[in-house]
């Protein structure tokens, strides 16, 4: 039974990683932008974190982390959801870990921290769809739906068949 866990956890895994992969090629389209994927922050004294995103726009620094968040039997607040994701990097260390790795040494570059939430079933909370109109990847956002349900389809066929 744990290596079915573990296969359904891979499944997991992997749609996120699409989803993590498909914005980060979204903003590395644009040759001014700078895109580091699951990068490290350690500031010393602090936890390593690893945002699936880090990147430098015409906006400034942008930390993203992407979650897609059960949705089928439970009532759902997407927007507390980000929030927790959001606290955890909107830290001061872990901004300068950012800055540092990007090169960045002016403290007028903004830096905006991110979650990029939605659903199993492929429904973008408010925050995301603002996320994607403002960092100008909307085009893709068909595309990942249809990733992610085609995803969700397969785990309940995976789930179905081991049971």
């Amino acid at each position: 039974s744990s290596g079915i866990n573990a296969e359904y956890g891979g499944l997991r895994v992997k749609r996120h990683d699409r989803v993590v992969n498909a914005i980060g090629r979204s903003l590395g389209k644009k040759e001014s932008n700078k895109v580091l994927i699951e990068p490290h922050l350690k500031p010393t004294g602090l936890p390593m974190l690893k945002p699936d995103i880090v990147a430098l726009t015409a906006s400034g620094i942008e930390i993203i982390d992407v979650q897609i968040k059960a949705d089928m039997g439970c009532k759902r607040n997407l927007e507390d959801d980000a929030k927790v994701k959001t606290d955890k990097y909107n830290v001061k260390e872990y901004v300068e870990e950012a800055r540092r790795l990007l090169g960045v040494t002016s403290e007028s570059t903004p830096c905006n921290v991110n979650a990029f939430t939605l659903t199993w079933r492929a429904q973008f909370a408010r925050h995301s769809l603002a996320l994607a109109k403002r960092l100008k990847f909307k085009s893709i956002l068909q595309y990942i739906a249809a990733d992610v349900l085609a995803d969700t389809w397969m785990q309940q066929v995976f789930w179905s068949k081991s049971s």
